[in-house]
């Protein structure tokens, strides 16, 4: 996975690095975009999300979920 840059949310930074936007990412998912914002902010993905998104941005789903919980560490 990519290096975090300082201040930027993990899970944001590792769907740019992939050449994603929110967007697109929503479209090669079939996530509704709303869906896919709400999803990420929150962090409350389910088990098909997450499948999808690593099917998507060529990743484990491991990888989404470290990113998911590096984020939820750095806000507490």
């Amino acid at each position: 996975m990519a290096n975090i840059a300082a201040g930027r949310d993990p899970l944001t930074t590792l769907i740019e690095d992939k050449g994603h936007s929110v967007h697109s990412l929503a479209l090669a998912t079939f996530i509704p975009e709303t869906t896919m914002r709400r999803r990420i902010a929150d962090r409350d993905f389910t088990v098909s999300q997450i499948r999808a998104i690593a099917d998507a941005l060529a990743v484990t789903p491991s990888d989404i979920l470290k990113a998911a919980v590096e984020h939820s560490r750095s806000a507490a």
